[in-house]
């Protein structure tokens, strides 16, 4: 997020003005592909807050590539309340109790 007018400009440059402008910063996930990780990678997606995906390639011969994910985390969102809850048209999860 601290980066995204480099981001932009990058998208603009490799895929176009209409790319660039259908960048959606609301939700933005970072995946990253490579090799292999190292713990702390891993460990460094688990304490980030943020939507990570490690996704590991493999190469079988000359023709095929094989992706496999390491670890993944999404984004904390703020938990659910009463009011968001009825306007979502989620029931409480209070007990009801008899009077």
């Amino acid at each position: 997020m601290d980066h995204r007018a480099e981001f932009g400009h990058l998208v603009r440059d490799q895929l176009g003005a209409t790319a660039a402008s259908q960048v959606l910063w609301s939700a933005p996930r970072l995946i990253c592909v490579a090799g292999d990780f190292t713990r702390y990678d891993l460990h460094a997606v688990r304490e980030h807050r943020r939507s990570i995906d490690l996704v590991r390639y493999g190469l079988f011969g000359h023709d095929y590539i094989g992706l496999e994910t390491v670890a993944s985390h999404t984004g904390q969102t703020a938990p659910l309340t009463a009011t968001r809850r009825r306007a979502a048209g989620v029931p409480s999860t209070r007990r009801q109790t008899g009077r």
